[in-house]
């Protein structure tokens, strides 16, 4: 016979907002023809003024198994590079997300190695943080 509260949702405290004031969920998508032996970039987002951008995580993603690689490059130097077959997710671990200031640059490069084409699709998300005085 099972024991304890008859139900357990009432013994919850209500829940707390993951986001701040000055906090707005982002993302950005990008996507379309990856040609055979050749790079594309496939977003470039340049962040606002008056806002800070953390990047908390991203997917990435491709309509045929082969060989692809992806770059994600802040201000043009590479912080990502990593070969993958059909799926790739970004975890970024909390205190490692990727903080830009206003103004800084975010690029997601694919290159398909593959002698076919692709679909690619490659999505970046988290949240823009409103500087107060800025």
């Amino acid at each position: 016979m099972a024991s304890g509260r008859h139900d357990y949702w009432y013994g919850m405290l209500p829940g707390k907002a993951a986001l701040s004031i000055n906090q707005t969920e982002w993302f950005v998508f990008g996507g379309g023809a990856s040609v055979a032996h050749a790079s594309a970039a496939f977003i470039d987002y340049d962040v606002i003024a008056n806002y800070k951008l953390n990047i908390v995580g991203g997917i990435v993603s491709c309509n045929y198994p082969g060989i692809n690689q992806f770059d994600m490059k802040i201000n043009d130097i590479t912080v990502w590079s990593l070969y993958y077959d059909q799926v790739l997710t970004l975890p970024f671990n909390i205190g490692a997300s990727h903080i830009l200031a206003p103004g800084d640059n975010v690029k997601c490069y694919d290159t398909n190695e593959d002698d076919v084409n692709h679909r690619i699709g490659i999505t970046l998300f988290g949240f823009e943080e409103f500087l107060v005085g800025a």
